[in-house]
């Protein structure tokens, strides 16, 4: 899969000899026991112009981490379109900020610098000096994520719903009040009608019965 590709390589070339990463602080890996034994084969330095992130790699690795993914998934990214290499990255740094978590689906895989099996154990396009990410694999985090913002979403929905029902109800009754109003003016101009239905008729006799009297 193009994606999960991009990710992996993404993770390899980053703290490699390709590109290496400024670390501030090395304590959030070496003092964790998952992380630390991967940390000490990653090339880091303390000059701040190195990469803190996979945006920071020279354009050869982006490239060749681009090739890698777009062999295994040709058109994965195109270049002129909205799935591009920037929105990609924004997007991941996106999912890595909300979720704290790195990698997508698979995030197992050897090494070619190490030679080691390996799993993604970085934010891949925030800042590695966040530390070592909560979760791994954010594909999981996702879909567990996905039921608790139905329902906080459907709570929304039901109170939203239950306005609108009230706006209809108000609206139905000012309706049946106009149109109470409206048939008085017609039983009225009725009355009207019939008050002055004699007259025409005594009218209509005094021209029928005219020429008699004259």
């Amino acid at each position: 899969m193009g994606m999960d590709g991009y990710l992996l390589n993404a993770d390899m070339y980053l703290c490699s000899p390709d590109c290496p990463c400024f670390i501030q602080n090395a304590v959030p890996y070496t003092s964790n026991p998952a992380f630390v034994n991967q940390f000490n084969q990653w090339t880091v330095t303390q000059n701040n112009f190195d990469a803190v992130n996979f945006q920071g790699c020279n354009f050869q690795v982006k490239q060749q981490v681009y090739l890698a993914a777009n062999a295994a998934s040709p058109g994965f990214f195109n270049p002129n379109g909205d799935f591009n290499a920037l929105n990609f990255w924004a997007y991941m740094a996106n999912i890595e900020n909300r979720f704290s978590c790195t990698g997508f689906c698979q995030v197992n895989y050897l090494n070619a610098f190490t030679n080691a099996p390996t799993s993604i154990g970085k934010y891949l396009f925030t800042d590695v000096n966040r530390g070592p990410p909560v979760f791994s694999g954010c594909l999981d985090v996702i879909l567990n994520w996905i039921p608790s913002y139905l329902l906080a979403f459907g709570s929304v929905a039901l109170v939203l719903g239950f306005f609108q029902l009230l706006a209809l109800i108000a609206a139905g009754a000012l309706l049946h009040r106009h149109a109470e109003v409206h048939n008085d003016v017609v039983v009225v101009n009725q009355k009207e009608i019939v008050v002055e239905r004699p007259q025409v008729a005594y009218e209509r006799n005094v021209v029928v019965n005219g020429p008699a009297v004259v």
